[in-house]
């Protein structure tokens, strides 16, 4: 009798503790399911993950392939089947799946966490699904990204030699298109180097002096036809018309400087030309 008694006592305690979390379950701020036995039928199902499936409250105790056939060529299909069979809690992230809603086929990205429920002799009797609907942060992040390829895009291709300096003290490269590569006689290596090692001693001290004033002052600085002395021969001088900025990043602190320059070499020539012709006109009149 008092066997009875305790074993009447227990299977109060545990329908309570089951009544309990199947209440923490529905109201669970995330989509969450349980699924049971070699069918993976579905035992309970909160709303949140009804709503993100479409579907009613109907599909309790059904198969989840009847219910969602279509998750059969997924990755989460197969993890939930994976966390049954191996007692092992598997993740899932990003992962994008179609699914029918209103007969229209909807692309989602899914975060979620298979966690196999075991009972007391170890042995694996279903698998709880925890799934976090991430498509609007998948989507923001990958407009980011298109974004990001579009601006690297037009630095890439554009005519002027377009720099980003980092690190206030080192001025640090940490961007470089192809026409500044050219300019600074490097290739790719110069990312992660500093502007100053590549610049020839009668530029450098320009360089630090211009650079320390945007770091620390917010300075726009404009420079006309400078000449660019990187060059082994001394009569091949470059001359560029260059324009640097601040980059303000994380609100107004400056993180960086841009330099965006054009070489106006051929311009600077043909207008010396045309003054030597002038003043040999003028001698000669």
């Amino acid at each position: 009798e008092t066997n009875l008694r305790i074993s009447e006592t227990q299977a109060k305690e545990s329908l309570l503790i089951r009544d309990r979390f199947h209440n923490l379950l529905m109201q669970a701020p995330v989509a969450m399911c349980i699924l049971e036995g070699n069918d993976l039928l579905i035992s309970s199902a909160n709303r949140m993950i009804l709503e993100l499936w479409d579907k009613t409250e109907d599909v309790i105790g059904k198969p989840l392939s009847e219910v969602l056939p279509e998750l059969k060529t997924y990755q989460n299909s197969r993890d939930i089947i994976k966390a049954f069979r191996t007692g092992e809690t598997v993740y899932g992230y990003e992962e994008p799946i179609l699914i029918k809603v209103d007969d229209i086929e909807r692309l989602v990205y899914l975060n979620y966490v298979c966690q196999p429920i075991k009972e007391n002799n170890g042995a694996v009797s279903g698998v709880l699904a925890i799934v976090y609907d991430v498509t609007l942060q998948v989507l923001a992040m990958q407009r980011v990204e298109e974004s990001e390829q579009k601006l690297w895009s037009l630095i890439d291709q554009s005519k002027c030699a377009i720099t980003f300096l980092k690190d206030k003290e080192r001025l640090i490269i940490d961007i470089a298109n192809e026409q500044s590569m050219r300019a600074l006689r490097a290739g790719p290596e110069i990312i992660g180097k500093s502007i100053l090692e590549l610049l020839p001693e009668e530029n450098r001290e320009d360089m630090i002096s211009i650079a320390k004033d945007i770091f620390e002052n917010g300075t726009i600085r404009h420079g006309h036809e400078e000449p660019f002395f990187n060059t082994e021969n001394a009569d091949d001088i470059r001359y560029y018309t260059y324009f640097m900025s601040p980059l303000r990043e994380r609100g107004d602190s400056i993180t960086g400087t841009v330099i965006m320059a054009t070489d106006v070499t051929e311009a600077v020539r043909l207008k010396r030309k045309v003054l030597e012709g002038e003043e040999m006109l003028h001698a000669a009149t």
